[in-house]
């Protein structure tokens, strides 16, 4: 008699490949040093704007546990699931660098627009998640698939350092952007 297997639905077939321990353990060390190199730089005018020393180091401290978090995450998850949403993702990465432009949405820091306040929440970058965006929608496009068929780096990598160039440009225009 032989016993039938059961077909286990996986999350992802990720989830069995083993962890790359000198990868993580590197990370975990840069990250701890960047965490530290907050408090030190930090602490004097945390301590002189709020009374407390440790007030950007455990904001820190927060986001690399949340990113820890990510990342373990998005390792065990299977990657090739963007491939169908990569058009997607590079119109909202291109999307999200124009919404420095809406009223009371962006915030002008130094006369340059490049921060996203959202009340409650804070503020961030948005060209922080176009960097991702593009790089996951130029892994996947069919002209990084072509790109890479030449043996050169700087190709593939300059397209997608143009495509932001050129959006970056479009929504902060001073004299130094030339496309």
């Amino acid at each position: 008699m032989q016993r039938e297997k059961k077909k286990v639905k996986r999350f992802s077939k990720f989830m069995n490949n083993k962890m790359d321990y000198i990868l993580f353990i590197t990370v975990l060390i840069l990250l701890s040093l960047g965490v530290v190199m907050v408090l030190s730089a930090s602490a004097p005018s945390a301590l002189s704007s709020t009374g407390k020393s440790y007030t950007y180091f455990l904001k820190q401290f927060e986001f690399a546990l949340a990113g820890i978090g990510l990342m373990l995450f998005f390792s065990k998850s299977d990657y090739r699931f963007l491939k169908k949403y990569y058009k997607v993702i590079y119109v909202i990465s291109v999307a999200i660098l124009l919404l420095v432009l809406v009223p009371k949405l962006g915030k002008s820091v130094n006369g340059a627009k490049r921060w996203i306040e959202i009340k409650g929440i804070g503020q961030f970058q948005p060209s922080e998640f176009t960097k991702i965006g593009l790089i996951i929608s130029g892994y996947f496009s069919a002209y990084s698939l072509i790109i890479a068929a030449v043996p050169s780096v700087e190709a593939s990598s300059c397209t997608i350092a143009s495509k932001r160039k050129f959006v970056f440009c479009i929504t902060n225009p001073s004299k130094h952007c030339r496309i």
